[in-house]
């Protein structure tokens, strides 16, 4: 922690009105690069991930746990009053923090490995589901996430939750379409498509066990034509039901990822 602790008791301190504007708007996150994050879990598990903690706020009537090895440059003792004002969740452990970004640029991302699997997310509109694609890539331990044209900001509270922790462990570059087929084919990646085709393979009957990325688009629309190239290779998850033509976002990445960790280590 900072060596001085100081002490917000009003909910129109400037220190609080800035922090509840960096949580609803995006342009001001970019702008400061800083971003919020909210439970005592969620930050301590930013801080074990190396992200640096610009603000630490916590109300000690809902604090359950020990804060003093959370180093922040700023630290503020806030009341009950003052904490539920800038709480989403008002059963959040008793901790909210601005941290610090990290680059997202796609030419920062660095693998420790000479195999990589990489997850590609096109132009994704729900916090919720990059959340949750965040979460099961942490599990399989992907190498890296690239989400390309965005329609909403990856920082989103949203996000951040449903990924449990896994938004903090995973390098994440955000870039266009075509930054990223460039990048892609220039390191010689294999690079599976998921799509609904009559040209598809099922996807376990594609070897996953080279570098690989496999590439997700929207549940409404799917991939766009920019992926749809010839060197690429769509794949597909069988779906003999009479009913549902579709599945949700984060199941069919979560599927496709645990078959590529199921045949690396051999099963």
């Amino acid at each position: 922690m900072a060596s001085q602790v100081l002490q917000i008791s009003s909910v129109a301190n400037e220190k609080i009105k800035h922090l509840i504007q960096l949580s609803r708007k995006s342009a001001l996150r970019e702008k400061e690069q800083l971003f919020v994050v909210e439970g005592y879990r969620e930050v301590n598990r930013a801080y074990q991930c190396g992200f640096a903690a610009h603000q630490l706020f916590y109300c000690p009537e809902f604090l359950n746990e020990s804060i003093h090895k959370i180093q922040a440059d700023q630290v503020y003792e806030v009341s009950a009053k003052v904490y539920e004002k800038i709480a989403y969740r008002q059963k959040s452990e008793g901790v909210v923090a601005t941290l610090k970004m990290r680059s997202n640029r796609l030419e920062d991302i660095s693998f420790s490995g000479s195999n990589p699997l990489i997850l590609v997310i096109e132009s994704p509109e729900k916090p919720g589901n990059i959340g949750a694609l965040l979460r099961t890539a942490s599990a399989v331990d992907i190498d890296a996430v690239i989400v390309t044209d965005a329609r909403t900001n990856i920082y989103n509270a949203n996000c951040i939750r449903a990924s449990l922790g896994g938004f903090f462990a995973l390098p994440i570059a955000l870039c266009s379409n075509e930054e990223a087929i460039s990048f892609l084919k220039s390191n010689h990646y294999q690079v599976l498509t998921a799509l609904i085709d009559d040209d598809s393979t099922e996807y376990h009957l594609k070897d996953l066990t080279k570098p690989t990325a496999i590439v997700l688009g929207t549940e409404a629309e799917g991939l766009s034509r920019t992926w749809q190239q010839e060197s690429f290779q769509p794949i597909q998850l069988p779906m003999p039901g009479k009913v549902v033509d579709s599945l949700n976002l984060s199941v069919s990445g979560g599927i496709l990822m645990y078959e590529a960790l199921r045949q690396r280590s051999g099963s």
